[in-house]
């Protein structure tokens, strides 16, 4: 029986009662907003909709010359291929995500997880993504991957650790509601050199965190299929841990290769009418001398804060920005993308979304490692 099988076995046996979960929430978790008077969360589920709709225009090197920097629209991914999202890097989270906690099912052992660890080549490395489904049962993963082991069962000398230091690490707005429900994703990025045995199976503890009491039910020993990092020489490779995530949210870590770029948001002095903000322009500018591939692609974080008369409003999306391996920003240059129409208000056109005519609309938008960039207009 292939991995698919099994996959769509489990799945099928799944079994989650409604009222682990309140239903309300759920249903919010998909959209892609959130008042902050409110108790929702900002979701994924709108992004591949919104992707098409992110215009790359012509990049603007130092000289002030346009040139095309040949950034295509996104490739479209085969049915077949369930984590075609998962390997993107996942968006930071700038905006403060409520919801209610989940109830736990019993936690999960290993017998009782079907799981599957897969690389991909990229520029930066070996981007890799680990599935997992849960028979019943909640996945209690404190950490996510913290080992490889060879064909025989040997431990690697190859570190694992999550990106620390960086402004707006990745962080899914909800990877607690895969988790309990025992159907998730976790990402990895594979970076250096290695001239050592060939991974063969990577290590998943399901623990307790320290703070939950720390207890330990066992560790998922998942076999691992794809590419292989390759040796230049000596070997100094590591692996920069990345997040939990549910289908159709990305779980990588953003590569090392992002810390030379910045974020800049353009938008018309009176861009907001209707509960809608039109005309936003991203630039990815390159301020070191080496160029920068983006590949994997990241998810945008987007949040719009509505500035009236009775406080601040928020609204939020995530967004995934076209980009494929023929996207480079060289250096010195940039890439600008011309973002859909933003809500504010929640988009209520009636009131222009709760605004009078003067008031104003931040947008921030942040990419993970990157620094936050933000822009303010009026509503017309």
């Amino acid at each position: 029986m292939t991995f698919e099988d099994e996959l769509r076995r489990r799945l099928q046996q799944l079994d989650y009662p409604a009222s682990d979960v309140d239903g309300e929430a759920l249903a919010r978790a998909g959209r892609s907003r959130r008042r902050r008077r409110t108790t929702a969360f900002i979701g994924a589920a709108g992004a591949a909709a919104a992707v098409a709709v992110i215009v790359p225009l012509a990049s603007v090197g130092a000289g002030g010359s346009r040139s095309a920097i040949g950034i295509p629209p996104p490739s479209r991914s085969s049915a077949s291929d369930s984590l075609a999202a998962a390997f993107h890097i996942a968006a930071p989270q700038i905006q403060l995500v409520l919801g209610p906690v989940p109830q736990r099912r019993p936690p999960c052992r290993p017998t009782d997880v079907v799981a599957r660890a897969e690389f991909r080549p990229t520029p930066s490395g070996d981007a890799g993504v680990i599935s997992m489904v849960g028979k019943n049962c909640s996945l209690h993963i404190a950490t996510g991957p913290t080992r490889f082991l060879d064909q025989h069962g040997a431990s690697l000398s190859i570190p694992f650790a999550a990106p620390l230091g960086i402004v707006n690490p990745p962080e899914n707005p909800r990877p607690d509601l895969a988790l309990n429900g025992g159907v998730a994703n976790w990402g990895f990025l594979w970076v250096g050199s290695w001239c050592g045995a060939r991974p063969a199976t990577i290590e998943v503890p399901l623990v307790d965190a320290p703070d939950e009491g720390g207890a330990d039910y066992g560790t998922l020993r998942i076999p691992v299929v794809g590419t292989s990092l390759g040796c230049e020489g000596r070997s100094n490779a590591r692996v920069v841990v990345g997040v939990a995530g549910r289908e159709g949210e990305g779980v990588l870590p953003p590569s090392p290769a992002l810390s030379s770029l910045r974020l800049h948001l353009s938008v018309p002095g009176r861009a907001a009418h209707g509960g809608l903000v039109d005309g936003v322009v991203l630039t990815i500018r390159n301020a070191g001398t080496a160029p920068v591939r983006l590949d994997p692609c990241p998810y945008l974080a987007l949040v719009t804060d509505a500035h009236g008369v009775s406080g601040t409003e928020e609204d939020g999306s995530s967004l995934l920005l076209p980009c494929d391996r023929a996207s480079v920003v060289a250096g010195g240059d940039e890439a600008r993308f011309a973002l859909p129409p933003l809500q504010y208000g929640e988009g209520a056109p009636t009131g222009h979304g709760g605004l009078r005519t003067g008031e104003r609309v931040t947008i921030n938008v942040a990419i993970a490692s990157l620094p936050t960039a933000s822009a303010t207009t009026q509503v017309d």
